[in-house]
């Protein structure tokens, strides 16, 4: 089994993640009264943690990988 993905898989989860922004944006603002400098500051915070499991997650596999060719 190969792991890629197909255009149609990037699509659909480009537009949930869109829908989900959007959703807590909503909820943020309406419900919870957050101003947007909050909401900046939690976006940029989840960001960077988002983008520290992507990497750590990329970095392992690789990792894995080349010590299987061993």
């Amino acid at each position: 089994m190969q792991d890629e993905f197909d255009f149609i898989s990037i699509i659909v989860a480009v537009w949930v993640a869109g829908y989900v922004a959007m959703m807590l944006d909503y909820l943020a603002q309406a419900e919870l009264g957050w101003s947007l400098a909050q909401l900046r500051g939690w976006a940029c915070l989840t960001a960077v943690l988002i983008a520290l499991v992507t990497l750590a997650g990329t970095l392992g596999r690789k990792r894995g990988e080349l010590g299987k060719r061993r």
